[in-house]
């Protein structure tokens, strides 16, 4: 998900990658939902997406994407 999120994907794009690999964002995981809130909801123009995920992901004690830090 942080290639995608770097990469500017939006969320079908993802999607379609997820699936392409036998994965896909779930309801019921709350890093999903993170990243899912943020592709509907920020615009590409505003970047750093991928630091903006992990600030929430960390503040709800979650792990960080494309870090070992927990």
């Amino acid at each position: 998900m942080a290639i995608a999120l770097s990469l500017d994907m939006n969320l079908g794009e993802l999607r379609a990658i997820l699936k392409q690999y036998g994965y896909c964002l779930s309801e019921s995981v709350a890093a999903d939902m993170v990243v899912q809130w943020f592709l509907t909801h920020h615009s590409k123009k505003e970047g750093k997406i991928l630091s903006m995920v992990n600030e929430v992901l960390e503040e709800m004690g979650l792990p960080l994407l494309m870090t070992r830090i927990k």
